[in-house]
């Protein structure tokens, strides 16, 4: 939903410009990849995931856990699809046009 989004991308901005530019979204991810990364080894295992069909999922080289760059693989898209300027920030008109 639109407000989810809006709240979501209003978080990951590290300063006051109304833009969400792709750092401050990556490193919004790769927050959430170290808070889960209880043993702080840089890879999440399946007890640090706690759902198997996600792991899976992101374990694209299957070696049953997961790196930072699997994790921020599985979010990419999203930024790239919203970024319909191609310059490397989400303005308030594109994310607006969330909703659509």
């Amino acid at each position: 939903a639109t407000p989810c989004w809006d709240y979501l991308l209003h978080i990951m901005r590290t300063d006051k410009n109304p833009a969400t530019s792709r750092k401050d979204f990556d490193g919004y991810w790769e927050k959430l990849f170290t808070m889960a990364d209880l043993d702080q080894n840089g890879s999440l295992s399946p007890e640090e995931m706690l759902a198997d069909a996600l792991l899976k999922t992101l374990d694209k080289d299957q070696s049953n856990s997961i790196e930072l760059e699997e994790w921020l693989a599985a979010y990419d898209g999203m930024f790239d699809k919203f970024d319909r300027d191609q310059d490397g920030s989400l303005s308030p008109k594109e994310k607006k046009q969330l909703a659509r």
